[in-house]
């Protein structure tokens, strides 16, 4: 199935500019919390995981805001959705023990969104060659990036010997958590940046896609209004 091709984006540059600023006011004011509060923000539900759980939640659903006007790559988009809302629920993994039970988390958000996940793929099997034509987009390397922060970064700050040399072990917990927390978040601000632009990318195409359908009707009109009546038999 072929996909209308959207026009050429005069604005990409000025959002990764809009990107570029939000990450440095974001900078600014974590530097302002931090020394307001102390690393204490970092504790387990505390504001950074709270703005990582908004954060990865807005992701997921621009992404699936973005399946929901295209048909194209559809695979490939439910898969990424489902990775950030289940990283948004692994997040909140201590609010699912405190209403239901350990581990509620993977149960009660991941078996659903991962048969979401699965039955999209099922429906879109005969197309799946189509998902691949989304790592040309400049979403993929925003997805790319943040993935390697929150899956991998993020884990390597998070190792207790990294911060043996600091003597105070409360002191040095708190601030492995601050870090770790932090390089998360920006994980997932990255992530949700790819996941706008995605979903701006399948409005457009979509956009197109209704215009040049309209322009086809408005020609096949104007071509049967132009056409000779049919002779009447005698």
């Amino acid at each position: 199935m072929t996909h209308a091709p959207s026009p050429p984006d005069r604005w990409r540059l000025l959002r990764y500019c809009a990107y570029a600023l939000a990450a440095e006011g974001g900078v600014q004011a974590l530097y302002q919390a931090v020394i307001a509060y102390g690393p204490g923000i970092a504790v387990e539900n505390g504001a950074l995981e709270l703005l990582q759980i908004a954060v990865a939640l807005a992701g997921g659903a621009a992404l699936v805001a973005a399946g929901a006007v295209t048909q194209r790559g559809l695979t490939a988009i439910a898969f990424c959705a489902g990775a950030l809302l289940y990283a948004a629920a692994r997040e909140a993994d201590l609010w699912f023990e405190q209403v239901a039970f350990d581990d509620a988390y993977k149960y009660l958000a991941g078996v659903p969104i991962a048969a979401a996940a699965a039955a999209v793929a099922w429906r879109d099997r005969r197309r799946w060659a189509e998902s691949l034509e989304w790592t040309a987009h400049p979403a993929s390397v925003f997805f790319l990036c943040g993935g390697l922060q929150v899956v991998v970064a993020a884990a390597l700050f998070d190792r207790s010997r990294l911060w043996d040399s600091i003597e105070n072990s409360v002191q040095a917990d708190r601030v492995k958590r601050l870090v770790e927390e932090s390089i998360e978040l920006s994980g997932y601000l990255t992530l949700a940046a790819g996941a706008c632009e995605l979903l701006i990318t399948c409005r457009r195409e979509a956009a197109a896609a209704s215009r040049a359908a309209r322009q086809t009707d408005s020609a096949s009109h104007a071509a049967a209004d132009d056409s000779p009546p049919a002779a009447v038999a005698a």
